[in-house]
């Protein structure tokens, strides 16, 4: 199975079509919300880690030390899994327009 990769395009989304390309083209006209790729540990500033994914020499991701396994150093590398929680996302749609529609009420009242 060829690696899987990740690109970063500064806003934390992967265009499929990038996506079907670094892939083989095997993603086409397929929608993914799994995702698994590598990074390796740069360096840790306090309580923050950055993180070098794996093809990628030029994205940098900040992500806090508590969220990271322990026994992890510089040169680590870390296999990272990101899965779109549907429910959960859903729920908090659910969650903005009931607070929207709270605040049309009392500002009609």
């Amino acid at each position: 199975m060829p690696e899987k990769r990740i690109l970063s395009n500064n806003t934390g989304m992967i265009p499929d079509q990038i996506l079907s390309h670094c892939d083989g083209g095997t993603l086409r006209g397929r929608r993914r919300f799994d995702l698994e790729w590598r990074a390796t540990v740069d360096r840790s500033e306090g309580p923050t880690v950055i993180l070098i994914p794996v093809g990628h020499p030029q994205a940098r991701l900040l992500i806090a030390r508590d969220l990271l396994p322990d026994g992890i150093r510089d040169g680590s590398v870390l296999l990272v899994q990101v899965k779109l929680d549907e429910e959960a996302t859903a729920a908090g749609k659910r969650e903005i327009a009931r607070l929207q529609k709270d605040l049309e009420n009392r500002s009609s009242s």
